[in-house]
């Protein structure tokens, strides 16, 4: 059996956090590979902690030292420089407790932590989920990855083909492996059986006979929500009868609250936090079209979950288009305007598919991860 130790920054609301838990759960009992979660920070109590304390699931934490927030700069910087240090330090302790074949980060700045404990802990493979275009990360981070690529046993993983295809060319690889993002499209469909709009509206106190426009994500600015209020206010000409509801949580909630007040739309919309599995398949239920204009996105787990409950779903032009399976989908065009955007809700022109939902069911995770860390520790073997 080969031991995985899967790594991540933090286990707060996110995408890749949420991948990462339905894989430990996935995996929990599998007789070939035993997977284990180390976070480099403190527990946040988050839906996927929570989620993994009922399945039983362990999660070693390393209780970062970094977030000092002394005033004087010097202090600061030397604090911070201190932390890294002893980070490092505590992070190559961990790897060496736990001794894993394989380590399997996610989300590329935590390379930089990482390189050193790796090295001087000799663990065999580094496999490195990026979850975002390599262009979206800074100079010196993109050539990090660079060296990290041609002189160790660093294997990167994309979560759609145009990523990997872009990693392999920007990088001069050919060691990429795809591993697409999954939802439980069974469960999905469970949960959809015993609800019905009305039942879901009430849940939500949004209003039954409303035309219902939703958004979900986290508040950030890549995902445009400001320009998602701004579509709803100019969809208001179109249909005055309508409300808008929002999914989410992160650091432009706030000016996201301040954008609905300052559009007078707080009796025609709600911000909920984030939402575990269960009520996020409420309230795709509850809406009537759902809305991603996004400017930076890999494999979208909301645009996959909203498709396979089966409600017209809009998205920008930034969403891959491997990942857009259902008959009822709208890509706009680079630089579409906010009156194109509110012109699509009311009369969508839906696209041809280009993708199957069975690419990006669960149940097709467990032999894709058997088949990539058997070609890597294959190719490791032969020295390729």
């Amino acid at each position: 059996m080969k031991k995985v130790l899967q790594i991540i920054e933090h286990m707060g609301a996110g995408g890749a956090q949420k991948i990462i838990t339905d894989t430990l759960i996935l995996m929990k009992n599998d007789k070939k590979i035993k997977f284990s979660l180390l976070v480099l920070t403190s527990k946040s109590n988050s839906s996927y902690e929570q989620l993994l304390d009922k399945e039983n699931i362990p999660i070693v934490y390393l209780h970062s030292t970094e977030g000092y927030n002394g005033n004087n700069i010097i202090r600061k910087i030397l604090n911070k420089v201190k932390n890294r240090i002893i980070d490092q330090y505590l992070i190559y302790k961990k790897l060496m407790e736990i001794s894993p074949d394989i380590i399997h980060s996610h989300i590329t700045p935590i390379q930089i932590k990482l390189f050193i404990p790796f090295l001087v802990s000799r663990i065999p493979i580094w496999i490195h989920t990026m979850h975002s275009d390599p262009l979206r990360f800074s100079c010196f981070i993109r050539c990090f990855t660079k060296i990290l690529c041609r002189y160790i046993n660093f294997f990167p993983v994309a979560v759609t083909k145009g990523q990997l295809n872009r990693i392999n060319k920007y990088y001069n690889i050919n060691n990429c492996y795809l591993l697409r993002n999954r939802i439980n499209v069974f469960l999905i469909k469970k949960y959809i059986k015993a609800l019905d709009k009305k039942h879901a509206r009430r849940l939500f106190n949004i209003p039954e006979n409303a035309f219902v426009v939703g958004g979900a994500g986290r508040f950030v600015q890549i995902k445009k929500f400001d320009k998602l209020v701004e579509i709803f206010f100019e969809y208001q000409k179109y249909n005055n009868n309508s409300f808008l509801i929002l999914v989410g949580d992160g650091p432009e909630r706030r000016k996201i609250s301040d954008l609905i007040i300052q559009y007078k739309l707080e009796k025609k919309s709600i911000i909920i936090g984030s939402l575990p599995t269960d009520k996020m398949i409420m309230f795709y239920s509850s809406i009537d079209v759902f809305l991603q204009p996004s400017i930076s996105e890999s494999c979208s787990l909301v645009a996959l979950e909203a498709q396979a409950v089966g409600i017209p779903v809009i998205v920008s032009d930034a969403i891959p288009t491997d990942i857009l399976f259902s008959n009822k989908t709208v890509q706009m065009k680079k630089d579409a305007s906010i009156r194109e955007w509110a012109a699509e809700i009311y009369k969508p022109s839906y696209l041809q598919p280009q993708a199957s939902i069975d690419n990006y069911d669960i149940n097709t995770l467990k032999n894709d991860i058997y088949n990539i860390y058997h070609s890597i520790l294959l190719r490791v073997k032969n020295g390729n």
